[in-house]
Formats: structure tokens, C-alpha cells, sequence
């Protein structure tokens, strides 16, 4: 017994069940409440990679002279999100290795512009090690874990076997990226010169609605003023940091800036072996960077780049190096501070939740347990009218959604039509959304076609319905 909150701890019989046993005892007028005796775990992910205690990046434990918690707290981020599959993230760089067991079950076909064919194979390793900080496979007992566990990444080859690359091949590998759907686009890539032709597929890219993240460069003091693409304010800026929480020697620094990430002797993926390898620049730092939006994305795919950057700048942690370079607010050595995953997702898990709803296991006025993940509450009073259409919830078709299910998008036919009406209130609803989110017409279509592999994974769409859907979004008319 806990006599100050009046809690008795009570043992069942042999036949009962719990669950049964907390419903009876909450209908015994001697109880004001009865529930299970819970049982919790500690917060954190921590994954089974043998080399993980080197990734100091993620987290920071003191060893091999580092700073307790100088890290991106990502074991605890981990907890929110560790990715989803829907997510596309672009890596622009020397190419990837195709049968790398880090990498197993997530690389779609990309494209060499360097050689002009659609194998993007490295010929010099630095694709390879950008990509497994982005996206190693993690908890498989191989190696390393990257930063998003999940996401399936888009190869594009831009530099050759001496790691270097022509503005044509980068503006090619731009405008792929883009039109192939990618959400992230990562450029650990330094010293491209101004250039109106890259300036012009940098938007490009981002008028598709991808997030832009590049190099702050490696010439050290006032570099990230010269070194593109990350000079670019189409971009959002990464300098690296140590496992101290000092900016790394060789970081460019200047006003261009935005954030910084670890980016010295970060452990990634060994090119030819399941090992791990020490990797050092801002192109190390860039694909934690990039790691942490496709996570955002996971969370709310309607994110715009503006928006990621401006969750990273305000999530970022300030005045976590020297007085003498990191300023109170942003500088020009460590932009907005040091990047930190778990304030970044938490911030959004808290803005798509909010508040008021109903965890899940909490007790609804009936008696009955809430299921779900807690953002949706199914808690309500009889003769509620959850969506203000003026219809009753227990008379509402889609008592979620003012939608009902039917066309919502003009242009689609009436077989598209019967598709929607099948799926129900939620198909209906979220291709609305994709509409109203869109900022043009290819946004749009690939917005549906994430939503339609979802909802065919989920067995909520059969796949010719799928592309029924697909369909109507090629026919639509987007304001």
C-alpha cells in the first residue's frame, strides 16, 4: 500500500486476467479507480551495431576524449522516429555501394552522370561513406547505424574516381533528384563556383518541394561565403563540429551558416567490408544533417524546406563551444548551434499532436481504453460533431473529415470516384490534403503516390486502385 495517495496493490486469481480483473474492480463502489500494474522500459534505442560506442555523433558517452553528451542525442530521437520507408532521400556524390549489406533493401535506381549510364557504382568511396552516415541499416548487428533507419536512398553520381565534379553533371543530378520524388537532398559537396545554371536547378529542386541540405566547405574561416553549393540560400549550411562541441578546425564559417553537426572522425561504413571507417569534413557533418530532415518528413511529410530549416535553427543548441566563437544566438562560426535530433522531432510530434489529446491506455469517461498512438482521441460524447459539419459523429460517414468519401479533386472520373468511396473517409481526406499542400502539380502527384504506397502496404488499396488514384492526380488541376 502507498497510504499517502491511497494506492493498494492487489494480486489476481490464477484464472483471471488482468485486464478482466481492472473492469470488475472499477464497477466495486469501495474503488474510486483500478488499473494494470504497467510495465515500462527505459527510453532509449539503442541499436546492437558493434561499432555503435565509436559513433560518438549519436551518442556521446565521454570515451576517446569526448564530451559527456556533445552529440546529436539520437538514441533518444529514436524513441519519436527511426524513419519511414515513404521517404526518398537524394545523395549527390561519387556513387554508392550497390551490395553493401548496410545498405540492403533501400537504394532505388539512380543515375551516373559522370560516365552518362544508370549505374551509379562508386569508383572513389566518398558516396559510400556519406551515405552510411545518412542511412546505414542499424540494429542488425553489422557495422555501424546511420541516422535514418529507414528511408530509401536515391544514388546520383556527380563525382568521379579523383572525387571531383563538373557544375553540368551537379545541375543534372539536381533536376534527376527532383523529378524522381526526392523529399532530401544531400550535397556533401565543396568549392563549386557561382554559377547561374546551378542557381537556377537549385530552385528547380526546391520548386519540387525537396529540402535542400550542403556543405558549409572545408576551407575553414569565411569559407561558407565562397564554397557552393552551400553558399547558396536555396541551401541550408552545415558546419562541422568535434566530439568536444568545438568547431572543427578546417569548418567554413561565415554568414552563409546555418547550422552545425558533428563532422570529425565520424564512424561510418567501410566501402568493401562490414567494418567501420573514421570519416572527417563538413561532408560528414551534412548527411547527419540530412539524416535528421528525412526524419522530420517521416513525422509530417507536408514539411517545406523553409520549415525544416527553421525547426533545425530553432531546435539547434546554442553556446555549446567557446564563448569565444559561439555567441549567444546565431554567429558566424556556429550559425544557430549544434544541431539536436531529439528537440528537433519532438517539436513536431508535439505540433501534430498538440495538445488535449488522449494518450493511449488513458481511460475515456466511459470506461473504455483508448487504442491508437495518441494523436487521434476517440473519446466523445454521443451526439458529438467532431468535424463542425452539422452532422452527428454517430451519422457521419466520415465523422473525422468534413470530406465525405468521394471525389475531392477535380478531374478525377468516376471510377476514381468508386476507388475513393471504397477506401473510406481517409483516402478522401488525405488526397485533399495533398492538394491543399501542394505548391505545384508534380509536388502533388508525388505526394499521392507516397500516400498510395502507403495505403497499399496497408492494405487499405489494392495496387490497380492504387494507380487508379495516381491517375486522377496526372488529370488534376492544382491553384
Amino acid at each position: 500500500m502507498i497510504p499517502e495517495l491511497g494506492i493498494y496493490r492487489l494480486s489476481i486469481p490464477g484464472n483471471a486476467t488482468v485486464g478482466a480483473m481492472a473492469a470488475k474492480l472499477r464497477h466495486d463502489p469501495r474503488f474510486e479507480h483500478a488499473e494494470p500494474n504497467y510495465v515500462g522500459e527505459g527510453g532509449d534505442f539503442t541499436p546492437n551495431d558493434p561499432s555503435f560506442f565509436k559513433q560518438w555523433h549519436l551518442h556521446n558517452t565521454g570515451r576517446f576524449s569526448g564530451t559527456v553528451d556533445a552529440d546529436i542525442d539520437a538514441v533518444e530521437g529514436w524513441q519519436i522516429t527511426r524513419g519511414d520507408e515513404s521517404i526518398i532521400v537524394a545523395v549527390l556524390d561519387s556513387g554508392i555501394a550497390f551490395d553493401h549489406p548496410e545498405f540492403a533493401g533501400r537504394i532505388l535506381p539512380g543515375f551516373d552522370f559522370v560516365n552518362d549510364d544508370p549505374d551509379p557504382q562508386f569508383d572513389e568511396p566518398h558516396g559510400v561513406w556519406v551515405s552510411g552516415i545518412l542511412a546505414a541499416n542499424a540494429d542488425n548487428d553489422l557495422s555501424v547505424a546511420g541516422v535514418d533507419h529507414f528511408a530509401q536512398i536515391l544514388p546520383i553520381k556527380v563525382l568521379d574516381d579523383q572525387n571531383l565534379g563538373t557544375v553540368m553533371d551537379l545541375v543534372e543530378g539536381l533536376m534527376f533528384a527532383a523529378t524522381e520524388g526526392a523529399d532530401v537532398i544531400n550535397m556533401s559537396l565543396i568549392n563549386y563556383g557561382q554559377s547561374i545554371f546551378l542557381e537556377n536547378a537549385l530552385q528547380f529542386a526546391r520548386d519540387s518541394g525537396a529540402v535542400l541540405i550542403a556543405c558549409a566547405g572545408n576551407g575553414g574561416i569565411g569559407d561558407a561565403d565562397f564554397s557552393g553549393p552551400g553558399v547558396s540560400p536555396l541551401t541550408i549550411s552545415v558546419g562541422a563540429t568535434n566530439e568536444t562541441d568545438e568547431r572543427a578546425s578546417f569548418s567554413g564559417t561565415g554568414s552563409a551558416l546555418d547550422v552545425v553537426a558533428p563532422g570529425s572522425f565520424i564512424w561510418t561504413v567501410n566501402e568493401r567490408s562490414t567494418g567501420a571507417f573514421w570519416f572527417s569534413g563538413c561532408s560528414a557533418a551534412t548527411p547527419i544533417v540530412s539524416g535528421i530532415a528525412s526524419l522530420l518528413l517521416s513525422l509530417d511529410p507536408f514539411l517545406t524546406h523553409d520549415e525544416v530549416r527553421e525547426i533545425l535553427t530553432q531546435t539547434a543548441e546554442d553556446q555549446v563551444g567557446p564563448l569565444s566563437e559561439d555567441a549567444e544566438g546565431r554567429d558566424n562560426f556556429f550559425g544557430h548551434g549544434r544541431v539536436n535530433m531529439n528537440q528537433a522531432l519532438a517539436s513536431v510530434a508535439i505540433a501534430l499532436c498538440g495538445n488535449g489529446t488522449v494518450d493511449p491506455g488513458e481511460e475515456c469517461d466511459d470506461g473504455n481504453v483508448v487504442a491508437g498512438d495518441g494523436c487521434s482521441p476517440i473519446c466523445q460524447d454521443e451526439g458529438e460533431d467532431s468535424d463542425g459539419d452539422g452532422v452527428p459523429d454517430e451519422e457521419d460517414a466520415c465523422p473525422d473529415s468534413i470530406l465525405e468519401p468521394t471525389v475531392v479533386i477535380d478531374g478525377c472520373d468516376s471510377e476514381v470516384s468508386n476507388t475513393l468511396l471504397s477506401g473510406g473517409c481517409t483516402i478522401s481526406d488525405e488526397v485533399a490534403e495533398c492538394a491543399a499542400n501542394s505548391r505545384n502539380h508534380g509536388a502533388f502527384r508525388r505526394c499521392v503516390s507516397k500516400l498510395g504506397d502507403k495505403l497499399q502496404r496497408d492494405d487499405v488499396l489494392t495496387g490497380p486502385e492504387k494507380e487508379r488514384i495516381l491517375s486522377c492526380a496526372g488529370q488534376a488541376d492544382i491553384p
